[in-house]
């Protein structure tokens, strides 16, 4: 297993599902769980069809919680679900991308 980034609260994730990543905030972190809740991206120069769009991202409290646990692959999956199935987290980067072309 690669080593993981320790995750905290209000640190920055993407969740990541098929081609898509949407920017999150984790909101409670422990060493094997932690709880996010999807950020808010506001386009502020480029465009969402290209590589060059620049977001700016805030906190929604106001959106589902979603628990995730650390799996012996290293990747954060979200609870429940079997690994390599759905959608995963990345720990301390927040990125924004809808893929023009699904």
């Amino acid at each position: 297993m690669s080593k993981t980034i320790q995750p905290e609260a209000n640190m920055g994730a993407t969740c990541c599902n098929g081609s898509d990543s949407y920017a999150a905030t984790i909101v409670e972190a422990s060493e094997k769980t932690i709880v996010v809740q999807m950020d808010l991206a506001t386009l502020v120069s480029g465009s969402e069809q290209s590589c060059d769009a620049v977001y700016k991202f805030d906190r929604n409290p106001s959106r589902e919680r979603v628990t995730y646990t650390l799996r012996k692959n290293g990747r954060w999956h979200i609870k429940g679900q079997p690994m390599g199935v759905g959608s995963f987290i990345l720990v301390g980067t927040r990125q924004h991308l809808i893929d023009p072309d699904r």
